[in-house]
Formats: structure tokens, sequence, C-alpha cells
């Protein structure tokens, strides 16, 4: 079996393509380091909510519970047609851009299809913290909130931080689903260049590796911390 396809990676070369690329980049870890920071932030308030008793606790629990089932890209098409909808004539609400309002919608749908997962992994990590590391602070004179505070979630977070960075590699791939609502991310960048060049091949490609080592860098990030992690609760 013989290629018929003629690679040319020198279009790739030309400033106009590379600065789309580049650009892309921009947007692609802009997206995800906010998407990432907001879902911590949301994340750690759903694992408080869900680990509360009573009516406050299951209602956490069902709201994770969805979230869970539905799609990040349901999420970007929801925010992108239903808030401007919802303002009817008005349009994009807040005299934003298009490419504001895109950006926005963006971090919202990434984010709140996160969140679902990290506080899950902070579940995790707050019920690693022994019963008697909580009594010990208690006996030292810390109220409640201070223990939960000062002592359970430092903790929780460093048990929970491998799992978190492995959902930091999967939303900055969940960032080329931006692309359907005219962010110009790096697949969006790649769309386009196939659109004038006619080689999307050497576009995908170049994108695709871009991916593939970011991705590697988090995964050898998350293994290292996981390792030292292991390594220090051998010692205790």
């Amino acid at each position: 079996m013989t290629l018929h396809y003629d690679f040319d990676w020198s279009i790739l070369a030309q400033a106009q393509y590379v600065h789309w690329l580049a650009a892309g980049l921009g947007w692609t870890l802009l997206i995800g380091v906010l998407a990432m920071v907001g879902s911590l932030l949301v994340g750690a308030l759903l694992a408080t909510l869900q680990a509360l008793p009573g009516i406050v606790g299951a209602t956490g629990r069902a709201w994770g519970q969805m979230a869970r089932n539905i799609p990040c890209l349901f999420w970007l098409l929801l925010f992108y047609a239903g808030v401007p909808a919802l303002f009817g004539s008005n349009g994009i609400p807040w005299d934003l851009s298009l490419l504001q309002f895109g950006f926005a919608c963006a971090v919202g749908a990434l984010l709140i299809d996160n969140t679902t997962y990290v506080a899950d992994a902070l579940l995790d990590g707050i019920r690693a913290v022994s019963r008697d590391e909580r009594q010990a602070a208690l006996a030292c004179g810390l109220s409640e909130r201070q223990t939960v505070v000062e002592c359970v979630l430092p903790q929780a977070v460093r048990f929970a931080m491998p799992a978190l960075l492995n959902r930091s590699v999967h939303v900055i791939k969940n960032t080329a689903l931006c692309m359907a609502i005219g962010v110009p991310e790096m697949m969006w960048a790649a769309q386009q260049i196939e659109s004038i060049t006619f080689r999307g091949i050497e576009a995908t490609l170049v994108v695709s590796g871009i991916y593939l080592t970011l991705g590697w860098g988090l995964a050898s990030l998350t293994r290292r911390i996981g390792g030292t992690r292991g390594a220090q609760e051998a010692f205790r």
C-alpha cells in the first residue's frame, strides 16, 4: 500500500499560520487554567455540601450525579445559545463582544463539567484524613471551622493532587470542543488552516503533538507528586 498524500510541512511555517497556532495555544491554556481554578473553588464548595447530612447533602449529591452524566458540549451550546435567548432582543448580555462571550461560555461550561470530578477527588481526600488528626486539632483548641480549614482541607488537597492533575489533562483536551462556538483555540486554528490550504492533516498532527506534549507533561507531574506522596506516607 502506498501513500497518495504529499506532506508539505512548509505551509505551517508561514507567519500567519504560526500566529494562529500560537494564539490558539494561548487560548487553550487560558481557558484550561481558568476552568481548572474555578472548578477547584466550586468543587470544594460542592464537596463540602455533599459531606453534609440531610437534604443539603442529598441535593449536592443529586447535582453531582446529574452533572457527571451530561456531556461538556451540552453546557457549551446551552450557554452560547441559551443565554442570549433569555435576554431576548438584547442579544449578548453585558455588552460583550462575540469572542468575549464565547470565551466566557467556554470557561463556564468546562468549569461545570469538571466541578463534579473535582468534588469527588476532594471528598476522597477528606475521607483519607484520619479521625485522630481531627480530634487532635479540636483538642488543641481549634474550632470546628478552623479544624476543617487549617487541618483537614490542606491534607485533603495533598491527597487529591494526583487526581486533580489528571482532571487538568481532561480539561485541556476538552478545550478542543470550544471550536464549536467559535473560540479560536488550537483545533479552531487547525480547521482554519485546513480550510485555506487544504493541509488539514499537517495542521491537525501539529496540534495533536501539542496536546500530547501538554498531557505528557501533566501526567509526568502527576506521577512525580504521586510517588512523592507515597514515599512520604511510607515513612509516617
